[in-house]
């Protein structure tokens, strides 16, 4: 994968701020019922890194499962950033800041993903590509 650019020198001792990045800042959700849609797909040349992102499900019945998922070119998944699945009638939420980004490659996309018609999903992601 792609280096980022900001890395900071092997120093002992960091004085001021320490630096941004070099790309543009990507803040997107989308939700879903009975389906999956993508949130996002990488352009072609550019390293999508995912610093957070917000999940929530929630179900009228109970036993429908959410996703935040990442898939590859071909499309088949990756790997899963969130699973969930909903025991009985009611909501979940989960956000997460991580303290490095996920670096996800040129044309993998993230999705969020509900399996039945009862379960309602809604995914936010925030990075930056570059």
């Amino acid at each position: 994968m792609a280096l980022m650019k900001f890395r900071e020198p092997n120093q002992v001792k960091w004085q001021g701020f320490r630096p941004g990045h070099n790309g543009e800042q990507i803040t997107l959700f989308q939700n879903v019922t009975n389906g999956t849609i993508s949130i996002y797909t990488v352009a072609a040349g550019k390293t999508f890194y995912l610093t957070d992102w917000v999940f929530t499900v929630s179900d009228s019945v109970g036993g429908g499962r959410g996703l935040l998922l990442v898939q590859n070119l071909v499309p088949a998944t990756e790997y899963y950033i969130v699973w969930h699945v909903i025991q009985g009638i009611g909501g979940w939420m989960e956000s997460c800041a991580l303290t490095y980004p996920i670096e996800i490659p040129t044309g993998w996309k993230i999705r969020v993903s509900s399996d039945i018609v009862t379960t309602f999903v809604s995914g936010f992601i925030h990075g930056w590509v570059e």
